[in-house]
Parts: C-alpha cells; structure tokens; sequence
C-alpha cells in the first residue's frame, strides 16, 4: 500500500514536471511561427476573406439572375405570350454572361494562386529569420 502510494506521487510529480516544461516549449514555438510566418498568413488570411467576398457577390449576382430567368419561364408559361426565340435568346445572354464571369473569376483565381505562391516563404528566407533570431538571443 505504502509502495503504491509513493509511487503514485512520484507519478503525479513527473507529469506536473513534464507539463511544466511543456507549457514553455510551446510558447517558443508559437513566437517563432509568428515571427517566420505571421505576417505571410495574415496576409493571405485578407486575401482569402477578399475572394470568398467576391465569390459570395458572384453568387448573389448568379442568383438574381435565376431567379429572373425563372420568372421569365413562369411568365411564358403563364401567358404563353413570349415566344420560344425570345425566350432562348434571353437563356443564351444569360448563359454567355455567366460563362464569362466564371472565365474572368477563374482566371482571377488562378492569377491569386500565382501570387501566394509566389510570395511564400522560402527555405532561405526561413534561414535568416533563424540567424537573426539566434544573434538576438546571444546579444540579450
């Protein structure tokens, strides 16, 4: 009983000791990601938000013309007025129209994928962040 009992306080101590020094490593390391990488990833966590902005737009733009379009039919159907050509015409300019928004937001897309890859952190560029960080700690 008395084995037991101090071997279950020896346990408890070492886990306290284990996340003591745990506690600081990862502070360390969560200082270094910022310094290597915080500026890169607030940069492109903007620059996400600014294209699900444009995205969520488009979205609402491609909606309101649906919603137009499906007005358009239940109109034909309604009256059946509106002739079949006219109709189809409407269904091409809206078709055209959206297939040249997707090009130009692809083509967008691509464009700000180019750029983040682009302006990514090198291997290099990591290297001297570490030196300079090292001769910060050797000068204190």
């Amino acid at each position: 009983m008395v084995k037991e009992n101090r071997w279950l306080m020896a346990k408890k101590n070492g886990d306290a000791v284990a996340g003591a020094t745990a506690a600081p490593v990862a502070d360390s390391l969560g200082q270094i990601r910022e310094i290597i990488l915080g500026e890169f990833m607030r940069a492109s966590d903007a620059h996400f938000r600014k294209m699900q902005a444009s995205f969520d737009a488009f979205k609402q733009e491609t909606d309101a013309r649906l919603s137009e379009l499906e007005e358009r039919i239940s109109f034909v159907k309604e009256d059946g007025e509106v002739s079949k050509g006219s109709l189809q015409e409407a269904l091409d300019t809206s078709q055209a129209e959206f297939e040249k928004q997707v090009k130009e937001l692809g083509s967008k897309l691509k464009n700000d994928i180019k750029t983040l890859h682009e302006d990514k952190v090198d291997k290099s560029s990591i290297g001297e962040v570490f030196i300079q960080w090292g001769e910060q700690v050797k000068s204190r």
